[in-house]
This record gives C-alpha cells, sequence and structure tokens, in this order.
C-alpha cells in the first residue's frame, strides 16, 4: 500500500484509502513512512486532496513517532 501512496497512485475512495492505513495488519516500518506516504499523496493534488488530511491523520499512531519527527514534520503540516 504505501508502494502505491509513493508512485502518487490515485485512490479514488477515500473511505477506501482510510480503512487500509488503519489497519493494524498494515506492515510498515514505522510510522514516520506513513506519515510521509500521507503527505505525498496530498501534496499530489492539494486541491482535491488537502481537505482529506485530518482523517488520514487518524490513521497514524502518533505515539509512535519520535518526538524530534513529530516537532519537526507534524507540526509543520
Amino acid at each position: 500500500m504505501l508502494e502505491l501512496l509513493r508512485q502518487n497512485t490515485y485512490v479514488d475512495k477515500l473511505t477506501s484509502l482510510f480503512q487500509i492505513l488503519s489497519r493494524d495488519e498494515l506492515n510498515v516500518r514505522n510510522e514516520e513512512l506513513l506519515f510521509d506516504a500521507i503527505v505525498r499523496w496530498v501534496d499530489y493534488d492539494p486541491a482535491h486532496r488537502k481537505q482529506a488530511m485530518p482523517k488520514l491523520m487518524r490513521s497514524i499512531r502518533l505515539g509512535l513517532l519520535t518526538t524530534q519527527y513529530f516537532v519537526e514534520k507534524v507540526t509543520q503540516k
């Protein structure tokens, strides 16, 4: 799934994307990769995707982000 987001592949249903990203079975090395993938997906078409950011951010386990990463990246978005 993260590979699809890296390639800026359009996921036509936000609900489907959110369900995939929220799955406990989603295997990511760390939550930073997930956050970066979501930001890249939104940045690919911000006019249409920016409103999806709050919903997609709920799929990230913020407690698993390092404090430094959170301060440097998350608070900027």
